[in-house]
């Protein structure tokens, strides 16, 4: 929830309140400092493209992604984007949905190709994607890999590539204008292409993790370990919780360590070559670093009731990803 109130916030033209750290993604090289950004207030139009495939029928299906695209509305009303065809287009894979509607690469296409077109300064878009994410070999030179989207027909027709939708989805905005992207799908840290993105600071991320290894270490029953080790003379229990113990806090020392080489405000860089390209405002929030996968939970509503609707900035040219890891697909 906190992460998609920093969104809703994004989106809306507001100054965020201070995330707490322990956002993480991965990246080489420091990046040269650079003042926050100034916020600016967003008074044109507000465009959203939501994505949720579900793969209904194949090997490869989920449960949770066109639910995520229901969820989503009803907040976007309360944010003041306009729900008219003009304003909000959604495509999700479900049987009755129109074809022409169906997350397909081609309508993908063509939809990004949708909410760019005309893009002023002060318009406030989103584009809200959840299902496959993939990765596969890059040929240019630049990294070892594409990070990719994975449209309803991937199979016969590809998939979509970070270089497409940095050129299609990124490059095309004014300075001014804002966009906001949600993407929930595995290795989604790095679809975009962005140049710069969010690690956090050794400082604060230090502090949020010995909390969290603090809570790693009262998870386990220790008492219960060492009187079983007692009472049968078997320290099986006890060597497997030291044993997971041990792997949660070599995890942590891996987040801290990607921290290394972040700005005072937490950015690295991750694909110089497309810093300066790029003129607009542009925010994505991640599933998980371009190198993670994540899993999909299944029936969320069974586990968290969240509300469902049935169907009827960062300084220019400084874009940045923020992902989170412990997400759902």
């Amino acid at each position: 929830m906190e992460l998609l109130r920093c969104a809703a916030q994004i989106c809306c033209g507001e100054s965020p309140a201070q995330p707490k750290p322990g956002v993480l993604g991965s990246t080489a090289a420091p990046v040269p400092s650079v003042a926050p950004p100034s916020q600016v207030t967003l008074t044109g139009r507000r465009k959203s493209l939501l994505v949720g495939i579900n793969y209904f029928g194949t090997q490869n299906e989920l449960h949770g992604c066109v639910s995520d695209v229901q969820r989503m509305l009803p907040l976007l009303d309360q944010l003041g984007f306009p729900s008219n065809a003009e304003s909000r287009r959604v495509m999700v894979d479900t049987p009755d949905w129109p074809q022409q509607l169906h997350p397909t690469l081609a309508n993908m296409r063509q939809g990004i190709a949708w909410l760019t077109q005309d893009a002023q300064p002060g318009d406030s878009l989103l584009f809200h994607y959840s299902g496959h994410g993939g990765r596969m070999p890059r040929t240019d030179g630049r990294s070892e890999f594409h990070e990719t989207l994975c449209p309803v027909d991937m199979d016969a027709a590809g998939m979509l590539l970070d270089s497409e939708l940095f050129e299609t989805l990124v490059r095309p905005l004014p300075s001014g204008c804002r966009l906001t992207c949600i993407l929930d799908s595995c290795h989604s840290g790095g679809v975009l292409d962005l140049p710069f993105i969010f690690v956090g600071t050794q400082e604060n991320l230090a502090s949020a993790l010995a909390g969290e290894a603090a809570q790693m270490a009262m998870s386990k029953n220790w008492l219960q370990d060492w009187q079983a080790w007692k009472d049968s003379d078997d320290p099986a229990m006890l060597l497997s919780d030291v044993a997971s113990m041990g792997m949660d806090l070599w995890g942590l020392w891996g987040k801290y360590n990607e921290t290394r080489g972040a700005n005072e405000q937490g950015f690295r860089t991750d694909e110089a070559e497309n810093a300066g390209i790029a003129v607009g405002e542009v925010v994505a929030f991640t599933g998980c670093a371009s190198e993670q996968t994540s899993a999909d939970v299944g029936d969320v509503g069974s586990q968290f009731q969240p509300p469902v609707q049935r169907w009827g900035g960062v300084a220019q040219g400084h874009d940045v990803e923020a992902s989170c890891e412990g997400t759902w697909r």
